[in-house]
């Protein structure tokens, strides 16, 4: 598409949460693309301080509502393109481990286009999607990493953590390594390290912890967000020794697999859904435990407008949502939208949702 920017104009692009600039987060693409952003990273960050794309104002359970509303001027979607996971023998793909508001879009988009993955999981939940409902299907499946392609990306970090660098690698997907490998070299290590979950907790983030298991009980519902805080929270132990607890949680965290594989989120009490962990995503858990939820019926992924919900997060009883903010003022007012003024780092995503149906 921005190959063919010099005979397109006035196209819209709707990103979810990107990694990668493939060429209209760059100066001089403003005739041809319209770019909104829903969730900010460090490459768009740069575009919107530089007022080349937009942020759109939505939390992520009504990102879609502007989609839905039957009102003049309704923003129509004329073509929508995802990854799956390739079709079963009865003709049925999958989101993959990545729901969000796919179902949402296939419902609306007048074009559907799935790239399908081998290396995408099966997922369950309200995930499937008939060959039938799609008008074209591209396989983008990519050969494997060559051990130049891995040892090019491990050599970034420090050799105390290339051992577990090489593993997050090989469980990651190929063709993400691959986009990668292109920008690396100009991310700082803080950030390339946090990308792969290698970053190490501060002494804040410890005691951040050690506050945390303060007030956690038996038989609560988690919810957690991936940031540089909260993403600690499980490996340091917060959740160990707690039984029955169940998950809700618009995306994962790393460990988040492990605690239903271990036997701590099982669920069993959970208002909805029990005996199920439920996610929009499972952007956060490591390489191993996304595999591991291939196909496996303890774990389901929902639309984000249904996880990230008020109605329903506050139906649960027990509700614990755990997020992280960039600032905390002198009266206790916090945000997580910006810093340092009027400087736009990230949208609110679920945030808002949660904490308000988990005060509720």
């Amino acid at each position: 598409i921005v190959a063919r920017k010099d005979e397109l104009r006035d196209v819209t692009v709707e990103v979810s949460s990107p990694m990668f600039d493939p060429g209209w987060f760059s100066p001089g693409m403003e005739e041809s693309f319209e770019v909104f952003v829903r969730i900010y990273l460090a490459t768009a960050r740069q575009a919107h301080d530089e007022g080349r794309i937009s942020f759109l104002p939505y939390t992520n359970g009504s990102y879609f509502k502007p989609h839905r509303d039957n009102r003049p001027g309704n923003r129509s979607i004329d073509v929508f393109l995802m990854e799956a996971s390739p079709p079963d023998e009865n003709g049925f793909m999958t989101f993959g481990p990545y729901a969000w508001q796919k179902r949402n879009y296939t419902g609306k988009a007048r074009t559907i286009i799935a790239e399908i993955d081998e290396n995408m999981i099966r997922s369950r939940g309200d995930t499937a999607i008939h060959v039938s409902e799609v008008d074209y299907i591209v396989d983008i499946t990519p050969p494997p990493l060559g051990e130049d392609e891995i040892s090019h990306v491990i050599s970034r970090f420090p050799g105390e953590k290339q051992a577990r660098a090489r593993q997050a690698v090989i469980y990651a997907n190929p063709r993400t390594i691959r986009n990668l490998m292109g920008v690396i070299d100009g991310f700082e290590k803080e950030y390339i390290e946090f990308l792969f979950r290698l970053n190490d907790p501060s002494d804040e983030v410890k005691a951040i912890a050690e506050n945390l298991k303060t007030v956690i009980r038996h038989r609560d519902t988690i919810q957690i967000g991936v940031g540089a805080i909260s993403g600690h929270m499980i490996e340091l132990g917060v959740f160990d020794g707690f039984k029955d607890l169940g998950i809700w949680s618009e995306v994962s965290a790393p460990g988040m697999g492990n605690l239903i594989k271990r036997g701590i989120a099982t669920g069993k009490y959970a208002t909805l859904r029990p005996g199920k962990a439920v996610c929009a995503t499972l952007s956060g858990m490591r390489g191993e435990e996304i595999r591991w939820a291939d196909d496996n019926p303890l774990i389901e992924l929902h639309p984000a407008d249904y996880v990230v919900n008020i109605t329903n997060v506050s139906r649960i009883e027990n509700m614990v949502a755990i997020n992280n903010v960039t600032q905390v003022d002198l009266t206790g007012q916090i945000t997580c939208e910006t810093q340092f003024g009027p400087r736009q780092i990230n949208g609110p995503g679920g945030q808002p949702e949660f904490h308000i149906g988990a005060f509720f």
